[in-house]
């Protein structure tokens, strides 16, 4: 039986054993096969308002188990209509997608096409916000920061991913924390998110 954990979104590209991780990369990035790693990719919204060849994301299509992370943010800068361009651009492929979300739950729900996946990294914890997102059938995934202002009451395990993004916290450390805000076990919590995973990326056990 599997005793992996499951990394929803992770910036970091050491493989380490007993992790399964779903890298994000930047485009036109080389993607090597490794035991343990898949692969997203998509232009940030901090990074909207540079001129994208769009193609060198298309390549990689075949490589990518997910888009993102894509999505607004309100307080990076970027002025939001070019962040709404370019986000609108990735919804084109049949790909999950990661969300970036900051400030701008609302513009991303009215354009999201339905039904489409979409695991929100480091999903809002307020509740008007994350109800409407766990209503769409949306996944949601948190970082050990997250899981401290959360009421895991607002999220069904299996709507729930779990996330070290790009912090040096232990995935094993993050669902720990979770276990005991959802008062199961940490190995039934991790048979659920490893379902979650698999169902989510469409990916073969």
């Amino acid at each position: 039986m599997s005793t992996c954990f499951y990394d929803f979104h992770t910036h970091n590209p050491t493989p380490t054993p007993g992790i399964v991780k779903m890298l994000c990369v930047d485009p036109g990035v080389a993607l090597n096969d490794v035991d343990g790693i898949f692969y997203s990719s998509g232009i940030h919204p901090w990074r909207a308002g540079e001129n994208f060849d769009m193609s060198v994301l298309q390549k990689m299509l075949p490589h990518l188990s997910a888009i993102g992370e894509i999505g607004l943010d309100r307080l990076c800068g970027v002025p939001l209509q070019h962040q709404l361009e370019t986000f609108s651009k990735h919804l084109i492929w049949q790909k999950p997608l990661i969300i970036h979300n900051v400030r701008c739950t609302s513009e991303i729900l009215q354009r999201l096409p339905e039904p489409m996946l979409a695991l929100w990294h480091r999903a809002p914890v307020k509740r008007s916000s994350l109800s409407r997102i766990i209503e769409r059938g949306s996944m949601v995934s948190f970082s050990l920061e997250g899981l401290r202002f959360l009421n895991p009451a607002l999220v069904p395990l299996s709507q729930l991913g779990l996330e070290t993004d790009d912090s040096s916290v232990p995935i094993q450390e993050i669902y720990e924390a979770a276990a005991k805000l959802w008062q199961v076990s940490l190995e039934d919590l991790r048979c659920q998110l490893e379902q979650n995973f698999m169902r989510f990326y469409t990916l073969s056990g």
